[in-house]
């Protein structure tokens, strides 16, 4: 029995682990275009899919989750699309205090904590991501169970995914954590986190180089 519980206690730690290495490098981000594949890459495509599924009124809180250097911030408020209230949540500090320079507002909020944990000021109808869920370890599903107590009835989400069927696991740097997953793998975890699965589609982050299309997963709170 000693044993047994040792080796449980062994893997929650190895587990706790790989978390803290998997957060390393987001928690010391910069707002900067090592975000995004060393360039500029804007949050038009992605922002016209949020919009497609979603639908921006002024009466809508939104929810970020992962905001980088604001480039979906920015699209958003390019396009002039409505919104109540504009929340985002990142675990660098740095990229948090940018934000709230850059886009300083009654309405913008920037919130340094963890998407797992958070605990909202009010609950939200609309939360994307994109470019971030592929690298939460060891999956989105935690983000998605916290969110789901704190979303308002018929709330979307729109967020992206890697496709395909390559095991998890962490580039060269040993901290950057990269998870692949295939529409089966994506609709299980909605169903265990209380989401609907509403469709599939595809945005492409950089028109020059395919390899940076993304699946996009659409769900909605019952």
């Amino acid at each position: 029995m000693t044993s047994l519980v040792e080796r449980l206690l062994s893997k929650v730690s190895r587990r706790r682990e790989l978390k803290a290495k998997s957060q390393v490098r987001w928690v010391g981000a910069q707002p900067g275009t090592a975000l995004t594949w060393g360039k500029d890459i804007s949050g038009d495509p992605f922002i016209t899919k949020v919009d497609q599924y979603a639908k921006f009124t002024g009466e809508k809180v939104i929810l970020e989750i992962g905001p980088g250097y604001g480039r979906l911030i920015r699209s958003l408020i390019q396009k002039e699309r409505p919104f109540s209230e504009y929340y985002a949540i990142d675990l660098s500090e740095t990229n948090c205090r940018y934000l709230r320079k850059t886009f300083a507002g009654e309405k913008m909020h920037f919130l340094h904590d963890n998407a797992e944990t958070v605990s909202l000021p009010k609950p939200f109808d609309i939360m994307y991501s994109s470019l971030t869920f592929k690298h939460l370890y060891p999956s989105f599903e935690l983000v998605l169970r916290n969110l789901a107590t704190q979303a308002n009835a018929r709330a979307v989400l729109v967020f992206d995914l890697l496709e395909g069927q390559r095991p998890p696991y962490f580039e060269e740097d040993g901290v950057t954590f990269i998870h692949y997953y295939t529409q089966q793998d994506a609709n299980k975890i909605l169903g265990r986190t209380g989401w609907t699965p509403e469709g599939f589609d595809y945005v492409e982050h950089d028109p020059e180089n395919p390899e940076r299309t993304r699946l996009v997963i659409v769900a909605r709170k019952p």
